[in-house]
């Protein structure tokens, strides 16, 4: 009897290797389309928040200021426009026109078919994630001239959510107890998020409008009790004019922070550190012209180094070490800031080290904004080296991050090595604690704008 062959043939050993090949293909194709996932949804978060923006300057113009510089109708909004944020240009578009509403007959029935202007604002972008359908939003401007008794006007509120689309349902709170009688009213708004109230009586920031939706975040005016210099200001209004006013809601979100210690700690979870968390939505400043933020906490981490928020808006969230703090921010993971989409839930890691007057925290990625797992940091005063450091592990607080204590008020050369980029370098005057952020390329180095 022949002996048995035991080993592998060719054969066996090419479709071995082919099926080993699809799933290493296929698993990089499901990481890659998770990372274009997720800067796309960030990405298409800041369009909406730049669209809203210029959706709100619109409507703190007069009905006969809205328009285009070199439109019809025109007016003092640019027609297009570009913003850079973090690395990535948006395009802003802006059109007005008028429309012709069949309420009182259409054109060439109605002798003045400019019943009222309609905005629309689309903003795309480019990069790394390129928009595949613009982020677009729409509002219509009302003229003021309607009819009404006399010492009465008309209140107009709109409620959209993030995407710029309107919420119907919502609770609209009315409430003016300076008036005789006072007002205190709720009403809903209809199928297009607006509400509309003719015969309001007239008076001088006297109306304290609020929205909310079960499931959803609030919004609302403030008085000048509340904040120095309201940018949503309780409402005026005025005889035989139309006082408008929006607020944006949507599904609220979470953020979980977990604190801990540096590699030489081991990564241990930190209970008990303080923080400030507040957004990047202001609703005014103070006398001063200090921001006052929408969101605006503090927090303290507990068991397991954990500390949760829940619900915040939508938006770019700081996390602050306050003053007199024992302890300063080393490093965070994803960087700060932390951007929430509506009804998400995200997590992010900071490590924390002994306070010192003088801090220097150095970020670098490459040049597609993605972490580098390892590199090295030397910093020098007066060409000598003071301390080099090596970033933190992957995943944790301090990845793609070195962080240099106890320094001086001076000014620092810096450079930044890693396996297979060019050297960065740069001259950073220090004074408190500084952040600063590269982008390494296998060419050249810069520092991130």
């Amino acid at each position: 009897m022949g002996e048995v062959n035991k080993g592998f043939t060719l054969i066996e050993l090419l479709v071995t290797t082919a099926v080993l090949v699809i799933f290493l293909t296929a698993a990089a194709v499901i990481v890659q389309t998770g990372i274009e996932s997720l800067g796309e949804a960030r990405l298409s978060g800041e369009a909406t928040r730049l669209a809203q923006e210029q959706i709100e300057l619109v409507r703190n113009l007069t009905y006969e200021d809205v328009g285009t510089v070199g439109g019809i109708p025109a007016g003092p909004l640019a027609p297009s426009d570009t913003v850079e944020l973090h690395g990535t240009q948006f395009l802003i578009n802006t059109e007005v026109v008028y429309i012709d509403d069949p309420f009182d007959d259409l054109a060439p029935t109605d002798f003045l078919p400019v019943d009222y202007k309609r905005v629309r604002v689309e903003v795309t972008w480019g990069g790394m994630f390129p928009s595949r359908k613009p982020v677009v939003l729409l509002t219509d401007v009302s003229p003021t001239g309607i009819e009404t008794a006399e010492d009465e006007g008309m209140l107009s509120i709109l409620v959209y959510d993030a995407n710029g689309q309107p919420v119907s349902s919502a609770t609209v709170t009315i409430q003016a107890d300076s008036l005789t009688p006072a007002v205190d009213m709720e009403i809903l708004t209809d199928v297009d998020g607006k509400v509309l109230i003719p015969g309001a009586p007239i008076c001088d920031s006297c109306y304290r409008i609020g929205v909310s939706k079960e499931g959803y975040t609030n919004d609302r005016t403030y008085s000048i009790s509340e904040v120095d210099n309201p940018y949503k200001q309780d409402l005026s209004v005025l005889e035989n004019k139309i006082s408008e006013v929006s607020f944006a809601i949507d599904q609220p979100a979470t953020l979980t922070i977990k604190a801990t210690r540096d590699q030489t700690s081991n990564y241990q979870p930190f209970v008990g550190v303080q923080f400030r968390l507040h957004g990047t939505k202001i609703i005014g400043t103070t006398s001063s012209g200090d921001d006052v933020y929408k969101v605006d906490r503090t927090v303290v981490t507990g068991t397991g180094g954990l500390a949760t928020a829940t619900d915040l808006d939508w938006d770019q969230y700081v996390i602050e070490m306050p003053s007199l703090s024992s302890v300063d921010l080393a490093g965070s993971w994803p960087f700060i800031p932390i951007s929430l989409l509506p009804n998400n839930s995200q997590q992010v890691t900071v490590v924390v080290q002994a306070a010192s007057e003088n801090s220097l925290l150095v970020q670098a990625l490459d040049e597609s904004r993605q972490p580098l797992d390892v590199f090295v940091s030397t910093l020098y005063l007066d060409t000598v080296p003071v301390a080099t450091k090596s970033s933190g592990a992957v995943n944790q607080g301090n990845w793609s991050q070195t962080y240099f204590s106890s320094l001086s008020t001076e000014l620092y050369s810096l450079t930044i090595e890693a396996d297979g980029y060019a050297t960065a370098s740069a001259d950073i005057d220090i004074s408190g604690d500084v952040v600063e952020s590269f982008i390494l390329s296998t060419s050249s180095a810069e520092e991130a704008p």
